[in-house]
């Protein structure tokens, strides 16, 4: 998988070495963004359709949201067409009522409950202004974050399609080669990432511009001054990147990706934090608009990378100098899927 290739290896070779990464059909243990938490009414049930499973996300009558598998343990009907009723969904076929956890606490016309009658409940939280679900029976790692930021208001991206799976753009930061061929900006460190824990990895990139300039991208900075380059990317789960920018501006930002099933691409979510401000510009305008400049500089970035990642299709030819796309690809073959539980 390491050495030079002259033509790409048989479809099954390739999916025996690549196993689950890139996969469409199987996908990590992971926290993905579900939905924005304007978009889910207290006491409303809405429909997902996320990675290959219909979830019924309800919020509840205290305001906590809850996501269980959408089909009824009676005779299959969809939850989410149900109403809300306190902290339960109560499905519209019979009523039987399901609580959050996933158990039916409630039928109108019996008074045992059977044992068969439960759902799979996701683990929820709501954070950085989204819902977030966990992928899998119990959370083995923190929601993403940013420490100093808790409870601070960040700004959501539309959300928007890529046509490109999470596990090939995520390493985007990492992958030391692309950065002068596209971005016209020279890497001054190269060292292995490192291993946070078994689903995150860090590492600090620090670079400048190079001659001549390559790109529109790149003439702005130039133009702007913005010649140095710094910042720390942190992993999370395969899927969750964050991103904390010292040079040439200062900002955070999230870039979640919630593979579509089936299908080739993902949902994108980006979540932005300004530079550190006081509190109460979170509520006004003004923390939008110390927003604008280094959020504009960094779509430049994604914007030369999209145009050529959209179009990708990805074979693993990797060379000696790509020995931190390896390390990537190694980090995603640990990680554990999830295939439901019934």
């Amino acid at each position: 998988m390491f050495n030079d290739h002259t033509s790409p290896p048989p479809a099954a070779t390739a999916a025996e070495t690549l196993g689950h990464f890139a996969s469409q059909e199987t996908h990590v243990q992971s926290w993905y963004v579900i939905a924005r938490s304007k978009d889910l009414k207290p006491g409303k049930a809405i429909l997902k359709d996320f990675l290959g499973r219909k979830i019924a996300l309800y919020r509840g009558k205290s305001g906590k949201a809850y996501a269980i598998e959408s089909r009824c343990a009676h005779l299959g009907a969809q939850l989410a067409m149900g109403d809300v009723v306190g902290e339960n969904l109560r499905c519209p076929f019979h009523h039987w009522q399901y609580s959050g956890d996933g158990k039916c606490v409630h039928i109108p016309y019996r008074e045992e409950i059977p044992a068969t009658a439960k759902t799979f409940s996701y683990p929820t939280e709501e954070k950085h202004s989204v819902i977030w679900i966990f992928f899998g029976e119990k959370p083995l790692f923190p929601i993403p974050h940013f420490e100093g930021e808790e409870g601070r208001k960040p700004f959501l991206r539309p959300q928007m399609f890529v046509n490109i799976h999470p596990h090939l753009i995520l390493p985007n930061s990492i992958d030391m080669n692309h950065w002068s061929a596209i971005h016209g900006i020279e890497v001054l460190e190269h060292r292995p990432a490192e291993e946070i824990d078994p689903y995150r990895l860090r590492h600090i990139v620090r670079g400048r511009l190079i001659e001549p300039t390559q790109t529109w991208a790149q003439w702005l900075y130039k133009f702007f001054g913005k010649k140095e380059f710094q910042w720390e990317w942190i992993s999370w789960g395969g899927n969750v990147c964050t991103i904390n920018v010292t040079k040439p501006f200062i900002m955070k930002f999230m870039l979640t990706y919630t593979p579509t099933h089936p299908g080739r691409g993902a949902m994108a979510q980006t979540i932005l934090y300004p530079k550190h401000r006081p509190r109460w510009m979170d509520w006004t305008g003004i923390s939008f608009l110390l927003l604008i400049p280094p959020a504009f500089f960094s779509l430049l970035l994604f914007y030369d990378d999209m145009k050529v990642m959209n179009t990708i299709e990805f074979w693993p030819h990797l060379t000696k100098e790509d020995s931190m796309i390896a390390q990537w690809i190694r980090h995603i073959k640990r990680l554990p899927v999830f295939k439901g539980v019934r």
